[in-house]
Formats: C-alpha cells, structure tokens, sequence
C-alpha cells in the first residue's frame, strides 16, 4: 500500500486598502440640490455620473443609485457624492440613517474635521457622520470606476 503525500494548499486572500473617508449625510434635500450646496461649500464642480446600478439577488431587484463626482488634480482626490437609497433598498445597508454618502478618495489626513463641519454647515443637511471603512461588510460596494 501507497502512502499517500498530504498536498499543500494556500489560500489567497485579498485585502483592498481602503484609502477613502466616507461621511454618511441624512438630509432631505434632493440629490441634485445636495449636490449643489456641496459644490457651493467646497469650491468643487462635481458632475452627474452614470447610476450605480446593484443588484440585490436574494429580492430579485435591482437598485440605481446617483452619483455626482469630480477630481482634484493638484491634490490628487476624488469627490463621489452618492444616493444611498433607491425603493426601500441601501447601498450600504449599514448605513440605514445616511441618505447620502459623500466619499473622498485619496491620502486626506487630518481634513476630515474640516469637511465635516463644511458638510454639517449645509442648509437643511440634518446630520453627518463620518464612518469607518474597514468595519462596513458591504465595504466593496465602494470600489467602482
């Protein structure tokens, strides 16, 4: 009888690093309104994108959610301003208070004060929170472009 050589197996994992600060916005000023403030307050251009369109397979549904962006150049970020709820749906469903997200990409360290006092400074913008990445399960709805 053959003995029998125990295969090694290594399993890859992959672990994206999340250089982003994401602020959860509850107002109920419109998606386009919002953005406007937001342009106003920051001294931004930000466009209307294509819809994020997602795909809840267990509800058979599918959700399409705005987004307005636009770069820096000079500082080297990006800007996404996004709807977090389309038809009773999330984005990120951990965040069920947030009706927006508004997301920076790029290395921002120590600004994140500063936007958000900008960001609670809107007319008619009710809350903002600044939200941890890493914890979110739903993190990789994040990752688009």
């Amino acid at each position: 009888m053959k003995a029998r050589k125990a295969k090694h197996k290594e399993i890859l994992q992959f672990e994206f690093d999340f250089d982003i600060k994401l602020f959860a916005i509850s107002t109920t000023l419109r998606d386009y309104h919002l953005s406007y403030q937001i342009q106003k307050a920051f001294f931004l251009k930000l466009k209307r994108e294509e819809d994020i369109v997602y795909e809840y397979k267990k509800k058979n549904q599918i959700g399409q959610f705005s987004r307005f962006s636009c770069k820096d150049e000079i500082m080297q970020w990006e800007y996404h301003l996004l709807s977090n709820k389309y038809h009773g749906n999330l984005f990120i469903p951990e965040l069920k208070f947030a009706d927006y997200l508004f997301m920076l990409r790029g290395e921002c360290c120590g600004e994140e004060v500063d936007i958000l006092k900008q960001l609670k400074g809107i007319i008619d913008v009710q809350a903002v929170k600044l939200i941890d990445v890493t914890v979110l399960k739903s993190r990789d709805n994040l990752i688009f472009d």
